[in-house]
């Protein structure tokens, strides 16, 4: 169950992303924001639409289960898609280091073996640059593209240009000069 839990967060934790930050979502008071109260906007959007889709088909892979592993996987694609928010990072990480570190890391307890999920996530969605050079310059292409055109839009709006999102050509040239 775990590991199906994993597998099916990994494969739904960027559905119908927008292709803006959460920071845009939340400065411009966007729908998805005023919804989930600007907290994890697009990780909660991502887990909303899953859930949306899977519970209104009858391609619900879930739906087999007992009730019980439907909650208990429910429950580990929740933590584990939150776990992608960028904003929570270096706390999930120095929560990790500090167990790591301390040697108390227990991977029979739930709550320690959830901290491992979630660092298997959050490794597996920022990845690419220990991918194969070309796949890599693929995703750099497009990452940059979706984060200069934020820039671009933040810019027409008349809003401050968030950090890395500043103009499309900046894209060519660290591709070129990678």
């Amino acid at each position: 169950m775990e590991k199906f839990a994993i597998f099916f967060a990994a494969a739904c934790h960027d559905l119908n992303h927008p292709g803006v930050s959460n920071s845009f979502m939340v400065k411009t008071k966007s729908q998805l924001a005023l919804l989930y109260n600007d907290q994890s906007v697009l990780e909660n959007h991502h887990l909303a639409e899953t859930f949306k889709h899977l519970y209104s088909s009858d391609l619900n892979v879930l739906g087999h289960l007992p009730q019980a592993d439907q909650e208990t996987a429910r429950r580990i694609i929740i933590d584990l898609v939150l776990a992608t928010d960028m904003a929570r990072h270096f706390s999930f990480v120095s929560t990790f280091n500090s167990k790591i570190s301390a040697g108390n890391l227990g991977f029979s307890w739930s709550e320690d073996l959830t901290l491992v999920f979630q660092m298997l996530i959050k490794c597996a969605d920022v990845s690419n640059p220990g991918k194969p050079q070309s796949v890599y310059l693929q995703w750099v292409s497009l990452i940059t593209e979706e984060f200069f055109r934020q820039g671009d839009e933040e810019k027409r709006r008349g809003m401050p240009v968030t950090a890395f999102m500043v103009t499309a050509i900046a894209s060519w040239f660290f591709i070129i000069f990678y």
